[in-house]
């Protein structure tokens, strides 16, 4: 039985990739790399350091790290920001498993001013009782380090959480953590999670599915 609920955000809760790749984009050109987006949108996952040791080759220092990340994090809140909103049938699915008492997290490779930015504006914090953020863990996705911490605080084995993502990394992460994953198909097409063993369900929004299915896992 599932215990639990745990949500990725970006392209889970909200919308909005394809606005941190534009973010990317610019931010990498300003620092000397000039990428199509199709090339940036391969490359640009897991936290921050993750990433750029994927574009630039290295590890960068701390400096560097800083400086980047800060840049690009505001620009992508700059643009996104005017188009913030949950994507379809998310607060309702919110509010119904906050009424039958089930616990639930974020475990994001988001900064946290990116994750607050979210769940302010959109009046959703008080429905997660733990929220992590990509300051607050070392690997990202497929690592399972995110998911793992969200259950640990959530005091709920692994194996009794659904985790909700967007990206093939994040089922991954999910099956690396012993945990089933709703696949929603905002960012990438079902079929790229169909070999991945974790995945027990894909939907492009949250409004076929009740809580006590997804307790259940009976789709």
């Amino acid at each position: 039985m599932i215990d639990a609920f745990i949500f990725d955000m970006d392209g889970t809760l909200v919308d909005n990739m394809h606005y941190h790749d534009l973010a990317w984009q610019a931010t990498l050109k300003e620092f000397g790399l000039d990428l199509p987006l199709d090339v940036v949108m391969k490359k640009a996952y897991g936290i921050n350091i993750e990433a750029l040791e994927r574009f630039f080759g290295y590890t960068p220092d701390a400096a560097f790290l800083a400086e980047f990340s800060d840049k690009k994090e505001s620009l992508y809140r700059k643009i996104y920001t005017p188009y913030l909103k949950l994507i379809t049938g998310v607060k309702e699915l919110l509010e119904a498993a906050k009424s039958e008492n089930i616990p639930m997290a974020i475990a994001t490779g988001s900064a946290w001013q990116n994750t607050n930015l979210l769940v302010d504006t959109l009046d959703i914090r008080k429905y997660f009782k733990t929220i992590v953020t990509a300051e607050q863990i070392t690997h990202g996705k497929p690592n399972p380090e995110s998911f793992l911490e969200a259950a640990e605080r959530l005091n709920v084995s692994p194996n009794n959480c659904m985790v909700f993502e967007d990206v093939p990394n994040g089922a991954l992460a999910a099956q690396n953590a012993g945990m089933d994953c709703i696949f929603i198909t905002t960012t990438y097409p079902a079929f790229l999670a169909g070999s991945i063993s974790s995945v027990v369900h894909c939907m492009n929004n949250y409004t076929k599915l009740s809580v006590s299915e997804i307790r259940s896992s009976i789709y």
